[in-house]
């Protein structure tokens, strides 16, 4: 006799981690999926091309210029209070468009690298390198991980691996966000950087859509 699951559907997301972005602004950020730690950044940064993108995402255009960088915070590190951020300006006279490049290992609107993120999530205690991440903000997080993955399911079933998207069909589509990451890390799927895979993979197919 077929078992059937009483447990009851996650919780729908924060608004904030659904909405899509779409071609609402001018620019936007470019996730570096391969750069995940601060030392590969900084070579980056010493090099012209290091972080230019290939193509402009709102025109397609191939001429992209350094426009300047900005400073961005990353709360809680003690070792490493902030870090450089490039952007590059579109060239193409009808576009204009401006794109900032984020390495991989800094959480978008998180204002942390994923490793803090993570050991927060898993209630670790912080390192000498960084401070303790407050209790609401670890909760906030957890809460986040708790609710609904359909949404980043549907998207990730449609990526060019098939293995991700094999992962995606697997994992179901009542799983909560917690469950797809521990399901895509423990498969190795996407990479071996669990949270700052899942969610550079979610920003380059759906832009606005994020893990938590």
């Amino acid at each position: 006799m077929e078992r059937v699951s009483l447990r009851p559907s996650p919780p729908s997301p924060d608004t904030c981690l659904a909405l899509p972005r779409g071609g609402r602004f001018h620019g936007g950020t470019v996730i570096a999926l391969d750069v995940h730690d601060l030392a590969e950044h900084e070579q980056r940064l010493r090099r012209p091309d290091g972080y230019r993108p290939p193509a402009c995402l709102r025109c397609g255009g191939s001429r992209l210029h350094v426009h300047d960088r900005r400073h961005r915070i990353l709360v809680g590190e003690l070792r490493v209070a902030q870090i450089d951020i490039a952007r590059y300006v579109c060239a193409a006279a009808d576009c204009g468009a401006t794109w900032r490049v984020l390495p991989a290992f800094v959480a978008r609107h998180l204002w942390r690298r994923w490793i803090t993120v993570a050991r927060a999530i898993a209630g670790g205690r912080p390192t000498s390198s960084g401070a303790a991440v407050p209790a609401r903000t670890s909760r906030r997080w957890r809460a986040r991980l708790a609710s609904a993955a359909r949404q980043i399911l549907h998207i990730l079933a449609h990526h060019d691996d098939e293995n991700v998207a094999k992962f995606a069909s697997v994992a179901g589509f009542d799983a909560t966000r917690r469950e797809v990451v521990e399901l895509f890390t423990a498969g190795r799927v996407l990479g071996t950087h669990g949270l700052e895979d899942i969610a550079s993979a979610l920003h380059v197919l759906e832009p606005g859509v994020r893990l938590m």
